[in-house]
């Protein structure tokens, strides 16, 4: 070791770079930051997958511009499809 470094005496830059990876893997608080940190990476995952069904129904359905039917029954109600 060549010098000591004191956590009081590091930058506010330091300090954020030196949580970077305990915060990344979960490992500042134990069992509980580790839970919320593999949640929040489901959710991340689950984005694009989801993103993608949203996107692919909306695909499948027919075009809002398409020109619907009106018809009048015999009762006086319409009927629209």
């Amino acid at each position: 070791m060549l010098e000591k470094r004191l956590y009081k005496h590091e930058t506010t830059g330091m300090k954020v770079r030196r949580l970077v990876l305990p915060v990344h893997s979960g490992s500042i608080y134990g069992w509980p930051t580790k839970i919320v940190a593999f949640a929040g990476c489901l959710f991340a995952v689950s984005l694009p997958v989801t993103g993608f069904l949203v996107w692919w129904n909306r695909k499948k359905k027919k075009p809002k511009g398409a020109v619907q039917e009106v018809k009048a029954s015999a009762d006086g109600s319409v009927v629209v499809g």
